[in-house]
């Protein structure tokens, strides 16, 4: 009996002691990859941002040195300078060539701008093409259809609650927020579907004031709202993002919705500064921004991970990556009481 034990002890060591080794060539670099990002909506004209794809050996530049503040209150944020093409030929058409035009590449927004504004129910189709240093020609392309009508809501009531803290300011969600004051604001609102198909929203709460005394800015915001329900819950969201508590998302599709509507609370901070007020935006988002969205979410707490399974981020474009999107909101603001 010990003679077969032996036998099994050495085959176990024989085989937890030997093993194989195989070394994979990487292919070489394929050309990059044009990235097309837009979300075209009634509320803004049609801008664009464009950059290319980066393969691992492709000698990507690496990030300056950006600390929170400096991002918080940036228009860049250490990605637009090095990544963003600047040179490329863009264009849209409205409406299969209803009407054409070009955009031109604005320095201080880091996009690509046009003169025109959609209209709901638009289709808008985005071309780029690009020629890099070393000759080789990149072109992208993709369309959306604009959600043809505004989504409804009505605010059924709302109050202002004090909430200090000792040690600092800090939003609903428990994470440290320096320009913050010490009062919250609860939101109930009833949103409304068209149940003629299924769709898809984002919810937006923006805490605003005028004057920030801390930062010498004429104008402060936060886009960090809170809420219980389970229509802002998504499980697969199991890591906090920033201020963005464990599986909460903005994002959401009308599947909860009874008789046409649904009844949500939120809350957020106030902003300290002058003229508070919360900006309440409610939006129908075409099915491709959702899962783009949903994916980036997802990406975002789990990019670091090495054992995380990877997250694919969901495109629209042709022949390049990225999100060519639509968004038709309805908005309101509500003012603090003085």
């Amino acid at each position: 009996m010990k003679k077969y034990l032996y036998i099994l002890l050495l085959f176990f060591i024989c085989l937890t002691s030997t093993g194989c080794e195989e070394i994979l060539s990487m292919p070489d670099s394929e050309a990059d990859s044009l990235v097309i990002n837009a979300i075209a909506s009634p509320s803004e004209t049609l801008a664009v941002d464009l950059s290319l794809t980066r393969s691992i050996d492709s000698g990507t530049p690496q990030y300056g040195h950006i600390d929170y503040y400096d991002y918080y209150m940036s228009v860049d944020s250490a990605y637009y300078k090095q990544f963003v093409v600047k040179t490329a030929d863009v264009s849209f058409s409205v409406n299969g060539g209803e009407r054409k035009g070009t955009m031109h590449y604005d320095e201080k927004k880091y996009k690509y701008i046009s003169d025109y504004q959609p209209k709901p129910g638009d289709n808008i189709t985005i071309n780029a093409e690009y020629i890099d240093a070393h000759g080789k020609t990149h072109k992208a392309y993709g369309s959306v259809d604009i959600p043809a009508k505004q989504p409804e809501f009505e605010i059924l009531s709302r109050y202002t609650y004090y909430d200090k803290c000792e040690l600092g300011f800090f939003d609903p969600s428990g994470q440290y927020d320096i320009f913050g004051a010490d009062s919250i604001m609860s939101i109930t609102l009833r949103l409304k579907d068209d149940k003629s198909k299924r769709n898809f929203y984002r919810l937006k709460v923006r805490g605003i004031c005028d004057y920030n005394s801390l930062t010498r800015k004429t104008f402060s915001v936060t886009d960090i709202f809170t809420t219980d329900d389970l229509l802002l819950t998504d499980h697969t969201l199991t890591t906090s993002f920033v201020s963005w508590p464990a599986y909460f998302t903005n994002i959401f599709d009308d599947h909860l919705f009874k008789n046409n509507e649904y009844t949500i609370t939120v809350k957020t901070r106030k902003r300290r500064g002058d003229n508070a007020r919360v900006l309440v935006e409610y939006q129908e988002i075409t099915p491709d921004l959702y899962y783009y969205l949903r994916s980036v979410y997802q990406y975002r707490i789990k990019n670091t991970a090495v054992l995380a399974d990877p997250i694919g981020i969901h495109s629209n474009v042709k022949d390049g990556w990225g999100i060519i999107g639509g968004a038709n909101a309805s908005r309101t603001i509500v003012y603090y009481e003085k």
